[in-house]
């Protein structure tokens, strides 16, 4: 690639080798770096990617436009902090971090540096949340939110259940009211040992105001895959449900919701990933600092570390 952009790529794993999939299908954006420490990972890449197994020789500011960061949750503070010193922009993985002293000082350094920082909560970048915002624009107040995303699995040692699948919906939350909530109250609803693992399904309930009912309820111990976010409005209700071909359905009252009588919502049929990838490459080639979704993580953090002191005073 002469012209176009140039990324490298930290982590080989599950989520790092869609990263490589879905940038061999951009056109304009290439991979020319990757740390893994992975045996395999040449067979991954093409000929002319470099691989190292040492993160930070990924930072040769003269052969790439920004980094990809996707490892553990625990180094990514640490990586990000270190490519924007060198000022190379960064595209990491949620959770940003589980630490918020760890997340406001990497903003501080962050905003002091005007840096690029993406932090990639993919359902907002998923098509079809673009086209729920649309519609909602026209249904009036939000009355009501209820959210439930997990599955039986994966357990995590590194990455609890609360960090795991909380900030995803957290993120969507924000991104409708554009503030922090009010009001926050966290319990398990269900709590026990899966072998060595543990298994959790924890429910949020927030307040934003105006009495908005807001709950949102996450584990790793579902009978089955679940991702569906319906939100209730003053005109009716909408729907969205990542793990179905119609992603997106409007319901004009309760009754139509009830009986499952609703309008199937038209969206793009782009992956989520490839659009956060476009957004990483088009910012980069603006070479203006962009940190607001550096903001969101770190508003998401916040919640998460007061929901996770929260859990800690209940009893066992």
């Amino acid at each position: 690639m002469n012209n176009g952009v140039r990324l490298g790529l930290i982590g080989a794993g599950r989520w790092g080798r869609n990263y490589i999939k879905t940038i061999r299908n951009l056109e304009g954006i290439g991979l020319t770096y990757l740390a893994s420490r992975n045996p395999k990972a040449r067979q991954w890449v093409d000929e002319d990617c470099k691989i190292t197994k040492k993160w930070k020789e990924v930072a040769d500011v003269d052969n790439i436009d920004g980094v990809i960061i996707v490892t553990p949750p625990r180094l990514h503070a640490e990586m990000t902090r270190f490519f924007l010193d060198v000022g190379l922009p960064v595209l990491v993985e949620k959770p940003l971090t589980m630490n918020l002293g760890e997340a406001e000082t990497l903003l501080e350094f962050a905003e002091n540096k005007g840096s690029i920082v993406l932090v990639d909560h993919t359902q907002l970048f998923n098509p079809a949340w673009k086209s729920f915002k649309d519609y909602a624009s026209g249904m009036g107040k939000v009355l009501k939110i209820e959210s439930i995303a997990g599955n039986w699995g994966p357990f995590r040692r590194e990455t609890p259940v609360l960090w795991d699948w909380g900030p995803h919906d957290l993120a969507l939350c924000l991104d409708i009211f554009k503030k922090v909530p009010e009001t926050l109250d966290v319990k398990w609803v269900d709590r026990r040992n899966i072998g060595r693992d543990k298994g959790e399904i924890i429910k949020l309930s927030l307040g934003f105001g105006d009495n908005t009912q807001v709950q949102i309820t996450i584990g790793n111990i579902l009978p089955e895959k679940k991702r569906t976010f319906t939100v209730t409005f003053e005109k009716g209700i909408l729907v969205f449900n990542d793990l179905v071909p119609e992603k997106l359905k409007r319901f004009l009252n309760n009754q139509q919701y009830e009986e499952g009588r609703g309008e199937v919502l038209p969206f793009s049929s782009e992956s989520p990933l490839s659009c956060v990838i476009r957004t990483f490459s088009n910012r980069l080639k603006k070479h203006k600092s962009h940190l607001s979704d550096l903001r969101l993580a770190v508003q998401i953090t916040s919640i998460l570390n007061e929901a996770q002191n929260m859990l800690r005073l209940e009893k066992p």
